[in-house]
């Protein structure tokens, strides 16, 4: 594994974990006793499959695909993805071959999702949730970029689908 993927695996692993602490607080402060309540390491065979079961329970299952795609980009995926990737959490999280092209694209239409294209390529048009975007830079802000290694070594144009 290289270093680079390690060190965004500790740095996510040390979010979780404040995250956790900040949880515990909040149980304190509602009068929850935290100390029966155990928390679930992520399994690192895919960078968005998480074995969490409270995650897995608030799954809708039986909701609209686009509640389930919206319930991912939310929960599940946390930086800019392209579409097969989006399509291979969900099926992981729904447990069928569903395709959701069409549903992330009326999504994007509806101002829930937007899409980050670059270098004028259909092949590196990334995924997101549309309050994930720099208008001002045409761009992923910086804590949702997609991973560089999918990235193009130079870009030299980025441009959003998707804002009014």
């Amino acid at each position: 594994m290289n270093t680079a993927l390690l060190e965004v695996i500790k740095q996510l692993e040390l979010e979780i974990n404040n995250k956790q602490l900040a949880l515990n607080e909040l149980y304190k402060m509602a009068g929850i006793d935290s100390t029966n309540i155990t928390f679930v390491k992520p399994d690192y065979d895919s960078p968005f499959e998480v074995k969490t079961s409270s995650l897995n329970e608030s799954f809708p299952k039986n909701g609209r695909k686009d509640q389930k795609i919206v319930f991912l980009f939310n929960n599940v995926i946390d930086s800019g993805v392209v579409m097969s990737e989006v399509q291979s959490v969900f099926d992981k999280y729904n447990g069928s071959n569903d395709n959701v092209s069409n549903i992330v694209r009326r999504l994007k239409e509806q101002g829930v999702l937007s899409a980050v294209k670059y270098n004028n390529q259909n092949k590196l048009t990334f995924w997101g949730l549309s309050n994930w975007i720099n208008e001002s830079k045409n761009d992923f802000k910086d804590e949702f970029k997609p991973n560089k290694n999918k990235l193009p070594l130079e870009i030299k144009l980025s441009e959003v689908i998707g804002l009014d």
